[in-house]
């Protein structure tokens, strides 16, 4: 299946400039890029499993273009999305505790 920025957004309630910026920036590599004024980009599945773990990550601080080097680094998106998981509870939780 593919998605549109628009379709993305809504399912991972992300920004679309965050979406188009990962994608501008090369950290996720869309199956269609935008051709011009009017044109979108389109999706993939694993597309929006990286932007999840794009998500998590962001929100422990961790820095875009790190985040595009770990996306780079693991084939197993969705083992990749249960250890941001895991570090995200952990983030939280130190996080919480130094308050």
């Amino acid at each position: 299946m593919e998605y549109t920025t628009m379709q993305l957004s809504r399912l991972l309630g992300m920004n679309q400039m965050q979406i188009i910026h990962a994608a501008q920036t090369g950290i996720i590599e869309p199956v269609q890029d935008a051709k011009g004024r009017g044109s979108s980009r389109k999706y993939s599945e694993n597309n929006m499993k990286q932007l999840k773990v794009m998500k998590i990550l962001t929100a422990c601080k961790i820095p875009l273009r790190e985040i595009g080097d770990i996306l780079k680094a693991w084939n197993d998106v969705d083992q990749l999305i249960s250890k941001a998981e895991e570090f995200h509870a952990l983030f939280c939780h130190l996080t919480s505790r130094s308050t």
